[in-house]
């Protein structure tokens, strides 16, 4: 079965979704080319960190995409509260010009 990590994104790695990465640059203020750098880069991180054994927890809802396969949301923890610490994150990090934000240019 394939999984979509619910409330994870990372900027597209194929270059066929030309239009995505554009967007997601633009979010970061980086270069397409950055974009797909760091996406690689999450993908890697990605596979390491499921490597280990997990837990799925999933509602069994269907994770929409430009993918063909079905694929279902798989969710970390209750969703409210893992929201506000990941837009917690997300501020720190930009805030810290941690991953995509430290390739930005001023």
């Amino acid at each position: 079965m394939i999984f979509r990590l619910y409330f994870v994104d990372t900027p597209e790695e194929e270059r066929v979704y030309a239009d995505r990465i554009a967007e997601q640059a633009a979010y970061f203020g980086i270069t397409p080319d950055a974009a797909i750098q760091i996406a690689r880069a999450a993908s890697e991180f990605t596979k390491q960190a499921l490597a280990k054994p997990f837990t799925i927890q999933t509602r069994w809802r269907l994770a929409l995409g430009r993918s063909t396969l079905p694929r279902y949301y798989a969710i970390g923890r209750d969703s409210r509260t893992y929201l506000a610490r990941l837009a917690e994150l997300e501020t720190q990090a930009k805030a810290a010009r941690r991953g995509a934000w430290g390739k930005a240019t001023p």
